[in-house]
């Protein structure tokens, strides 16, 4: 099932798909984690360390199971959104999306021509390597586009980018979103928390799928809201928790590592 389909179900059905962002590129982290049935990790090429042939085995640590893959391109650039696409992951999320024409370029790396500027691969994983031919007319109906709204700018020209066409989810970035409104490091702002409810809202108005990062505690309160893409946390938080949670009360005078003073 491609995540477009999942959207759907999820919509029909008025929940939403949970899912963690991936920072670690190893194959046998994504492969254990895999097993705890999230419906989607959003592999992070962004900010984490990664790399296209340590994606490549996190896709196919993920090809057991029901695990919908999202990659985060580092930036707004069609080679970099065609490689995603050639490894057969169909969800590329796009960071700061500003304005219409951002998004409609990001719309057309994601599609073959004539609608898009997409290149050509024949022995690419997307068609098994050459042996699928049906995937290219397949493509352009199963190819997810999210676009994260992180920015003062992105918000004020939020209705404008649910308009393109080809954008399916628009995806709120709480962090980013507070430094640039003046509350650098204070994603739970209770005023960047109310700018997201009004964005998710206007997002499903718009007939478009809403999506954000967010705390485990308030998952059920913006899926209530509408929004139906809900990443709750990342394996690198998850590992650094669980790690100082056990060092704390197994550890005589335990002490977390503190951040080096200027």
């Amino acid at each position: 099932m491609t995540l477009k389909q999942r959207l759907q179900q999820a919509s029909d059905e008025g929940s939403a798909l949970i899912g963690i962002f991936i920072g670690l590129p190893a194959f046998q982290a994504t492969e254990a984690i895999a097993g705890s049935g999230f419906d989607f990790f959003i592999f992070d090429s962004e900010h984490s360390p990664s790399s296209l042939p340590a994606l490549h085995a996190q896709l196919t640590a993920l090809s057991r199971g029901s695990t919908i893959p999202i990659v985060r391109v580092p930036s707004n650039h069609a080679v970099s959104i065609k490689h995603i696409l050639d490894l057969g992951v169909d969800a590329v999320m796009v960071p700061d999306v500003r304005t219409p024409e951002q998004a409609e370029a990001a719309v057309r790396a994601m599609h073959y021509p004539p609608r898009g500027i997409r290149g050509m691969g024949g022995s690419i994983r997307a068609t098994d390597f050459g042996r699928d031919g049906g995937y290219y007319s397949r493509s352009s109906k199963n190819v997810c586009l999210i676009v994260q709204i992180e920015s003062v700018e992105g918000f004020d020209n939020l209705e404008a980018i649910c308009e393109v066409d080809g954008v399916d989810v628009l995806f709120f970035g709480p962090y980013d979103l507070a430094a640039d409104a003046g509350y650098l490091a204070e994603p739970g702002h209770p005023k960047i928390a109310k700018k997201i409810e009004a964005g998710v809202a206007t997002v499903r108005s718009c007939g478009k799928w809403a999506g954000l990062l967010t705390a485990p505690a308030q998952r059920e309160h913006y899926a209530k809201q509408g929004a139906t893409l809900i990443s709750i946390s990342s394996d690198v938080a998850l590992l650094v928790k669980a790690s100082d949670a056990l060092a704390r009360e197994h550890k005589s005078g335990y002490q977390s590592r503190s951040p080096k003073s200027e």
